[in-house]
């Protein structure tokens, strides 16, 4: 039995990723927008301006270092999945820097 490329099948006594059947596993793509450092400065920097008390000024920089971190991880998230695919492709197609 098949699902996705992984192989269900208990016959294959081999444990290398061909005989498991994870070879033709689609790729699927991973849709996460990273926004410019700068447009999110200028952003808030806008709105920041428009503050009229200081518990509204105190809510817009939580807003923004919130924004911040999120942008953060996903960037540090995102370079984390790229290397480990990248270290998944080095062994099933070997390394190529050599």
């Amino acid at each position: 039995m098949r699902w996705n490329g992984f192989n269900f099948n208990n016959e294959n006594q081999c444990n290398c990723p061909e005989c498991r059947g994870v070879t033709d596993i689609s790729h699927m793509e991973i849709d996460v927008y990273i926004d410019d450092p700068n447009d999110i400065i200028d952003e808030y920097f806008e709105i920041v301006k428009d503050a009229q008390s200081e518990e509204e000024l105190y809510d817009i920089l939580v807003e923004f270092y919130n924004a911040a971190v999120d942008n953060t991880y996903k960037q540090v998230l995102l370079d984390e999945i790229n290397e480990k695919v990248s270290m998944l492709n080095n062994v099933q197609y070997g390394d190529d820097e050599e």
